[in-house]
Parts: structure tokens; sequence; C-alpha cells
């Protein structure tokens, strides 16, 4: 993308404060894990950096249960700009166990929308330590439950796990490209 995807605006704020907020409207506690200290300070939420510098969203994963242990944490990309709140708590009610809940939405993993339980921190840990960095393939080595996401719930469209990637990702969506202007 060429620019930080989290501080990209979308209907008039950044990416990130439009995740903050969806999280907001079911949990009391917030927290931005990675990325630059200083433009995420403006959002008005608590920042923590990751504890293994470079190593993508696992090492998002493993800073924010380390920060919460022994309490399980929530996960949202923020460059999922049309996920609900309705699509969390969805994936909260799944199933009331102890184990991670990840989203599948028409069969494809969405691994940066789930509940991680602390449970699973020493294999994210294990991983990250030896150069291992994919979310998936963790996922497809513990008991994950995976919770069916579909547009036959009300709260879904074809769109909601559209994820912003490319500067063709983000134009689609109405964004203007990095570096672009209103045309």
């Amino acid at each position: 993308m060429g620019t930080d995807k989290a501080l990209l605006p979308f209907r008039d704020r950044p990416l990130v404060q439009g995740a903050v907020e969806t999280l907001r409207q079911v949990f009391s506690t917030v927290v931005l894990v990675g990325g630059d200290r200083n433009a995420y300070e403006l959002h008005g939420v608590n920042f923590l950096p990751d504890i293994f510098s470079d190593c993508g969203p696992l090492a998002g994963i493993h800073a924010a249960l380390t920060y919460a242990r022994p309490h399980p944490v929530y996960v949202l990309a923020c460059d999922t700009p049309f996920v609900s709140s309705e699509v969390v708590q969805h994936i909260l009610d799944a199933e009331k166990s102890d184990r991670t809940r990840v989203a599948v939405f028409e069969d494809v993993l969405q691994p940066l929308c789930g509940l991680y339980n602390t449970s699973c921190l020493e294999l994210v840990e294990t991983d990250l330590r030896h150069g291992r960095y994919s979310v998936r393939r963790f996922l497809e080595a513990i008991d994950c439950v995976r919770v069916p996401i579909s547009t036959s719930l009300p709260f879904v469209t074809p769109n909601t796990f559209l994820n912003i990637n490319r500067p063709e990702d983000y134009r689609s969506i109405g964004g203007i490209e990095p570096g672009g202007t209103n045309g």
C-alpha cells in the first residue's frame, strides 16, 4: 500500500478508528497493538507495542495476549472496515468455552477476526521464536472453533470481510489512493 493502512481515511475517519468504534460497542477496553504509537495516540485508546518486532499479525496477537493474561483478547484487523459489532458478538456467542474462536466466511478462515484465549500464548511465542509468523498455520495447529459466517445472517453482506490490502481495494470502497486527490 505504501502507507500505514490504519490511518487511511474512510467515512471521515481513519480505518483504525472504525475498528475501535466497532469493538467499543462490545467491549469496555480496546487496545491498539503495533504500528506507530504517536500516530495512534490521536485516537484516544491505549497502545501496546509488539514484543516481537516486524513479525506481522501473529506478533500483535502475542503482545495482546501477554498484556491481557489471563483474559482472552478479541482480535480485529483495522483494514476490514465492514466487520460490524454484530459479527463480533456472533463470534463471542458461538461457543461458550475457553477455546479460541475465529470467523470463517465463504470457507475462508478470517484469522484477524476472532477471540483468542491465553491458553495458546505459549504456542504463539514458540512460533515467533522459530520464525513461523503465519496466523493461519498457527490456527491449524491448535484446537480452535471455526465460526461460520454467511450472508444468510442479517448483519452480514458479501463485503463484510473485504480486506484493504492494495490501492485498488481502497479505491473500491470509495477511498482515495494514498497520495491522490478527490477527483
